[in-house]
């Protein structure tokens, strides 16, 4: 089985309600493959997702990127409906009876107990959850993912990018990041990045919003990053509600020439395959795109071709190993 990528919630910094009355949550993503489902940050509206597809007892590990709490928001919420399970007449049931893995930043457990220790919880709601510090640049083997995380710069928080090694197959998730310094992509994003079949990479704002370094990525940053690290298939995310996704994917495609979408609440991808109908390929940028490789070189896994997804092949450079 292929890895695939459900997108729980993807609104950048705050959740909302569009013009049909559909609740849009903030960042939280569902990577699962033949063994293993990983759960990544846990934003607002994710607990409820998780409930009803009948997953919330069913994650084998939650990966928190940064404790911001679009990021973290329903943790509490997740915590409260695995240790205080209620059944369909509203009696209580007995708790989840093991502790789900917790990967994230120093003092996530902390800020959660501090949170909820005044609530009145006969048991702290953190009991259900096993916190585990993250270990930079140490593979994390979770299930039969591999899981590396890479530290970048956002607001001076303790924040990581993620890249997941499956079998065959290599996914990437920016978290929120900025740029190390104008013109400069943060390291740690090109690391987790590197030749990933799918990155599904933060893009908040437009290019003329984008005016400190450390904060968050522009469409037109986040293809140049994508780009500049041989990413075979790109995922925008995190969009701020007020910006069209349109304007900051055509950003976007200014500076990256494979296929590229933006992620859309509800939506299943496969990490390995072609996106959904719809997508825009680029066969190559535009001539005045420069794409952070030395002149004459090109790096990265062969990019697809113009025109519309046909299957899903795979986009794989031959005989490449996991690093």
């Amino acid at each position: 089985m292929a890895m695939n990528l459900s997108v729980l919630g993807c609104s950048g910094s705050t959740s909302y309600v569009d013009d049909e009355d559909r609740f849009h949550g903030t960042s939280a993503y569902l990577l699962e493959s033949q063994q293993t489902r990983l759960l990544l940050d846990i934003g607002f509206g994710a607990n409820a997702k998780l409930g009803k597809q009948g997953l919330r007892e069913k994650i084998d590990a939650l990966l928190i990127t940064h404790a911001h709490g679009d990021h973290i928001g329903d943790l509490a919420a997740l915590g409260q409906d695995l240790q205080y399970p209620k059944d369909e007449d509203g009696a209580a049931m007995p708790p989840f009876p093991a502790q789900i893995p917790v990967y994230g930043p120093a003092g996530i457990k902390e800020e959660l107990d501090q949170a909820t220790q005044h609530k009145g919880f006969p048991r702290p709601i953190s009991g259900v959850f096993d916190f585990k510090t993250f270990y930079p640049a140490e593979p994390l083997e979770v299930g039969d993912l591999s899981v590396t995380l890479f530290p970048v710069d956002h607001v001076g928080l303790e924040a990581y990018a993620v890249r997941v090694d499956g079998t065959g197959e290599r996914f990437a998730y920016s978290g929120d990041v900025g740029e190390a310094q104008p013109g400069t992509p943060s390291p740690g994003l090109l690391k987790a990045a590197q030749e990933a079949d799918l990155a599904l990479v933060e893009a908040f704002y437009l290019k003329k919003a984008e005016v400190s370094s450390g904060l968050h990525l522009s469409g037109h940053t986040a293809g140049q990053a994508a780009q500049a690290a041989g990413a075979g298939k790109v995922l925008l995310t995190h969009h701020h509600p007020n910006v069209s996704a349109e304007r900051i994917l055509t950003e976007a495609h200014a500076t990256y020439s494979g296929p590229i979408q933006s992620a859309k609440q509800g939506t299943t991808y496969t990490v390995s395959g072609n996106f959904p109908a719809g997508v825009t390929y680029r066969s190559a940028l535009p001539a005045h795109v420069h794409d952070g490789r030395p002149p004459g070189t090109s790096g990265g896994r062969p990019r697809p071709t113009a025109g519309p997804a046909t299957s899903n092949a795979t986009c794989r450079t031959p005989g490449r190993k996991p690093s």
